[in-house]
């Protein structure tokens, strides 16, 4: 259970990189080009998710998710070993 979280939340920092690099990668090309339009992993990045299923905050928000679930896997583990 305890290492499957951690894989879990293994996975979700391998797709948050991959959000933050797409949104590197617009605002690259805003410095570069000011005047073209703004990329739109840079703009679903401010929009908190609720267009597209893959952005930057989702990914946040399954981290944190992530973590917080992993805490109580872990919480849980240590009170079963107090109790052995």
């Amino acid at each position: 259970m305890y290492r499957r979280q951690l894989e879990q939340i293994d996975s979700i920092v391998t797709r948050l990189e991959k959000e933050v690099e797409a949104v590197r990668m617009d605002l690259n090309e805003a410095f570069d080009d000011p005047d073209a339009a703004l990329g739109d992993d840079l703009l679903a990045a401010g929009e908190g998710g609720r267009n597209t299923p893959r952005t930057l905050s989702l990914a946040v928000g399954d981290l944190q998710s992530g973590v917080l679930a992993l805490t109580f896997i872990k919480r849980h583990l240590s009170e079963v070993r107090l109790r052995v």
